[in-house]
């Protein structure tokens, strides 16, 4: 994950940047919401409302899901935020999503060179919404496809206020058999980072009596140019689809300049109900961030 220090002088810099040109390509924040290490075109349950719509349905036949996302980014970098998600079967071949993901950076100081500085408002408020609202839909044995309509709003301080729309494709296979190979692609509009997503993961045969699996999986996310492709390698381990570990690379190679970025992360389902946490390197030695979520099924 590559991000930038919103603090001091570089954070104002850019943010005065960013409110001389309110048509730039890209937004004040762009922050993944992250539930796993692996391929984002595969993201399934809730979660797909941020990533490919069609990956939505997944494997399992839950009639709906629930998911709340808290993520605590370093000290270095400041963010916070949450994520809140939902999906629902509508029959067996038709999935609804919907998402909402609020972030912030509060209490930025101001410089001699930030817009507008005064004595009453020592500091700046960064804020971002995005809502999304998205359907996926079987359209033949194993094979999704999905759509989704964005909207998000952005402000800093008083001098700063945009907001935006934006639409997204993708689709989603997911076979049955011993190795369970999965496909997933999706593509978006407007001023959205990630432009595009490509995933697989295949599936070693369940081992013992616990069904005892492990999965391999590779993605890759464009932007515009001349933003790098992204890539994530991850492996996942799971115990009778109650335990799940997880770990991964997402590999950024820039001209004479490569981030490589550990993820590791957890979980446990308790019946309906599931918790779990990320881990994720911040690129440029700013830190981890940090994702604890919570699923309810049903």
């Amino acid at each position: 994950m590559t991000t930038h220090p919103w603090r001091g002088f570089a954070a104002a810099a850019a943010l005065l940047l960013a409110s001389a040109s309110p048509g730039s390509a890209q937004r004040l924040l762009e922050w993944p919401v992250r539930t796993a290490p692996g391929a984002e075109a595969l993201v399934g349950g809730a979660a797909a409302a941020f990533w490919n719509p069609a990956a939505a349905a997944g494997p399992a036949a839950w009639r709906g899901e629930a998911m709340a996302l808290d993520i605590e980014g370093s000290e270095a970098v400041g963010i916070r935020g949450v994520a809140l998600a939902g999906s629902v079967r509508l029959g067996e071949r038709t999935v609804v999503v919907g998402g909402y993901n609020h972030l912030g950076i509060p209490d930025i100081p101001y410089t001699e060179d930030s817009p507008a500085p005064s004595p009453l408002r020592p500091s700046i408020d960064v804020g971002g919404d995005l809502f999304t609202l998205g359907a996926a839909r079987e359209v033949a044995s194993s094979w999704w496809v999905g759509g989704t309509l964005r909207y998000w709003r952005e402000s800093a301080g008083t001098f700063h206020r945009d907001a935006g729309m934006g639409a997204g494709i993708g689709f989603a296979y997911h076979a049955t058999g011993p190795f369970r190979p999965s496909l997933g692609a999706a593509v978006f509009t407007g001023r959205a980072e990630p432009r595009w997503l490509v995933g697989t993961e295949v599936s070693a045969p369940a081992v013992g009596a616990r069904e005892w699996r492990l999965s391999l999986g590779y993605g890759v996310a464009g932007a515009e140019a001349p933003r790098t492709v992204a890539h994530r390698i991850s492996a996942t381990s799971r115990w009778a689809d109650v335990v799940t570990l997880a770990a991964g690379v997402d590999l950024e190679p820039d001209p004479g300049f490569a981030a490589v970025e550990p993820v590791v992360a957890a979980s446990v389902r308790l019946g309906r109900y599931q918790i779990g946490v990320l881990r994720e390197e911040i690129a440029n030695g700013f830190g981890a961030a940090y994702y604890y979520r919570f699923h309810v099924t049903f």
